[in-house]
């Protein structure tokens, strides 16, 4: 290291300092780690799931509710929170299509192994777009403080006392959302599915 020493003619020893042409050094970025994980191994599933993700936004021929698509936008915010981590895998589970559990801070969904096997590709598409649909409101009602007002801890709470189990009021709540629901999957079924948009 050079080092400036004052000698009555300035600072001859001091290193010279880049001309400012010079582009800035940019120094490498370490990528913050994704929380969208897709662990599938099953090739149909692999790709339906891809497919979804991409979703579409420009969809005018079901009057112009392109934008209704949610699936992507349920991704979207599992992805721009940073805090919660997304897993969909597949693995055997008895008497379940699949799950969706909260594990230690992740959000994780099984794909019944002998249901991927069996299922339609349109079965297989809607059941992703439902099983992400219960991650995205244990989402939604655990990340709020009981001080928030919000309107799915609000359905939370209606739902759980007209409903004691768990599965029937997180379906009740999903009637809001049928909509988006049915937007997404004919969006997958008119460019990736076997009716191309006929749901059939």
């Amino acid at each position: 290291v050079l080092r400036c020493t004052p000698d009555g003619g300035g600072c001859s020893t001091c290193p010279i300092a880049p001309p400012r042409d010079l582009p800035e050094y940019d120094p490498p970025t370490i990528p913050s780690p994704t929380t969208i994980i897709n662990k599938l191994t099953n090739p149909c599933a692999i790709g339906i799931f891809k497919e979804l993700s991409n979703g579409s936004r420009n969809l005018t021929d079901l009057s112009g509710l392109g934008g209704l698509d949610i699936f992507p936008g349920m991704l979207d915010l599992f992805e721009q929170s940073g805090k919660f981590d997304y897993r969909i895998q597949n693995g055997d589970l008895s008497g379940e299509n699949a799950s969706t559990k909260l594990v230690k801070g992740m959000y994780v969904i099984t794909m019944d192994n002998n249901y991927l096997k069996n299922a339609t590709s349109l079965s297989i598409a809607r059941t992703m777009i439902h099983e992400t649909l219960h991650a995205y409101i244990l989402n939604q009602v655990s990340r709020y403080t009981r001080t928030d007002v919000n309107t799915f801890e609000l359905l939370d709470e209606y739902f759980k006392t007209k409903y004691p189990a768990k599965a029937d009021y997180h379906h009740a709540t999903m009637s809001h959302f049928l909509l988006g629901m049915s937007v997404s999957l004919y969006n997958w079924d008119k460019k990736f599915g076997p009716s191309g948009g006929s749901l059939g």
